[in-house]
């Protein structure tokens, strides 16, 4: 199958996901061997709706307390973040005897279920139970996260609570995983576990637990987010034994429609406003993102609208993003915001239009050393070019002389010979005043007569093609190709 999101706005997929997962997150999941990041875990265990329940399961359930994969991961880190995390009142906070000599544990539950990550490269599960007192760990990569659990025992007996570092047991029937990327998902199906069976599950059920099987709950996991995903894989278009074939139009017409979702989803990619996870750089990430914010600004005030659009090219090794900017006020403001274990260079570029009503609209620039929870800025400041006015009279020969132009009259410029142009109404006498911003150069080339005008004071009068000889009153790069559209043009309107 071939899974692609169907929507890039987080507010959608937020409300429609318990306030667990993000773009960023469907896209990992519609990979096929995509890692699990630590909401798509806490989704996948707490919200999914799946097996024989068939709603979600939640964080407490049938006494099994699953804590928050964000909150254990910061928590065994830095041990001035505990108390606002694993230490907090959304997990151990306030509970007031050490786990193994109470009678009770947080939440009145029997099991404690904290999901390890080590170095942002591989998950396991830890489970605390009450019964006897002892934390048993679960691992698909044969204790690779062994000291990653230690350190987490060792916390909660630096915090106070434990009275002594435990030991810790190790189970030995998971097995081991036989691919690079399903870590996460055998930490959701573990966990699943527990919570189904409401405690310790047999050697059996753990053992059930292997890479084809996390397989198939990533198709569940996708299943149950529809429409937020949807599956294009050409071949459910192909009939099932006994049932009548699709006629070739009909195969062709679907062809058609997925072409033409594809297309609006990379459209809808190419501009998301979600954290990007840099490939090679971050495997099982946690939610701890880089930010670049770059601000697009014109340096005259009165000429802020320059900008009809703009978008900023983000660059990190030979990856390349794109990013829209949003008007605020008088600036436009684009944020994006990057997923990396290692800190990183990004290489910024910025994209306006119309870029030819400015000087400078080719800049770039590098931004290093980005890292998580870091926010840098960046500023582009842009140069319009002054706007310039020439002055053109037509006239229309007649046997009795001059004859006035009819109301309404209106000549185009068009420029470079493209699409773009400029227009203006020529008045009854013949006389036109169109605002050319550095394109004297194509309307001479349209125009038999011209006026040039400099700081309010005529500097030149008289025929068009005279003006391109006056480099003293325009810089040789407004006439470069003057004469080529002379030739192109013939002798003007």
């Amino acid at each position: 199958m071939t899974w692609r999101p169907m929507t890039d706005v987080d507010a959608e997929i937020l409300a429609a996901t318990r306030q667990k997962l993000r773009g960023n997150d469907l896209l990992a999941l519609c990979n096929a061997q995509g890692w699990m990041s630590d909401s798509l875990i806490d989704y996948g265990v707490t919200v999914c709706p799946a097996g024989e329940a068939g709603f979600p399961l939640g964080n407490l359930t049938r006494g099994v307390f699953w804590l928050q994969p964000t909150l254990v991961t910061l928590g065994t880190g830095d041990a001035r973040d505990f108390e606002d995390t694993l230490g907090g009142r959304g997990a151990l906070g306030g509970f007031p005897a050490h786990l193994d000599k109470s009678g009770t544990l947080p939440k009145d539950a029997s099991v404690l279920l904290f999901p390890v990550n080590r170095d942002n490269t591989h998950w396991s599960l830890l489970a605390f139970y009450k019964k006897d007192r002892t934390f048993v760990h679960y691992d698909s990569l044969t204790e690779s996260n062994a000291e990653a659990a230690k350190k987490l025992i060792r916390r909660l007996f630096d915090k106070g609570y434990l009275s002594a570092e435990l030991p810790m047991q190790v189970s030995p029937q998971v097995k081991p995983q036989d691919d690079s990327y399903n870590c996460g998902m055998f930490v959701i199906l573990l966990a699943r576990l527990h919570l189904e069976m409401g405690g310790k599950p047999d050697d059996q059920g753990v053992a059930r637990v292997d890479s084809m099987a996390c397989d198939r709950f990533r198709e569940v996991m996708l299943q149950s987010l529809g429409p937020l995903v949807a599956d294009l894989n050409p071949q459910s278009m192909v009939a099932e034994p006994g049932v009548v074939p699709k006629s070739e139009q009909f195969r062709e017409e679907e062809r058609q429609r997925m072409r033409e979702a594809i297309q609006k989803v990379d459209a809808r990619l190419e501009e998301e406003t979600d954290p990007i996870e840099l490939s090679g750089m971050k495997p099982c990430p946690v939610s701890e993102s880089g930010t670049v914010q770059v601000t697009l600004a014109s340096n005259d005030p009165q000429r802020q609208q320059g900008f009809t659009s703009a978008k900023v090219v983000f660059t990190v090794g030979n990856e390349q993003f794109v990013r829209k900017a949003v008007r605020k006020g008088m600036e436009w403001i684009v944020e994006a915001q990057f997923q990396s274990l290692n800190a990183f260079d990004v290489d910024i570029q910025p994209v306006i239009e119309p870029a030819a009503g400015f000087s400078d609209p080719e800049q770039s620039a590098t931004v290093q050393g980005v890292k998580a929870r870091e926010h840098r800025q960046h500023i582009f400041t842009f140069t319009p070019k002054p706007e310039r006015k020439l002055y053109a009279r037509f006239m229309v020969e007649a046997e009795k002389g001059p004859r006035p132009f009819p109301p309404g009259f209106r000549v185009d410029f068009v420029l470079d010979g493209g699409a773009e142009k400029v227009s203006g109404l020529v008045k009854e006498e013949g006389l036109t005043v169109v605002v050319v911003e550095q394109q004297a150069t194509f309307a001479l080339g349209y125009t038999d007569r011209a006026y040039f005008m400099e700081k309010g004071e005529v500097r030149y009068e008289g025929p068009s093609a005279g003006l391109t000889a006056r480099d003293d009153l325009l810089r040789s790069v407004f006439l470069a190709g003057a004469s080529a559209g002379f030739a192109a043009a013939g002798s003007g309107a």
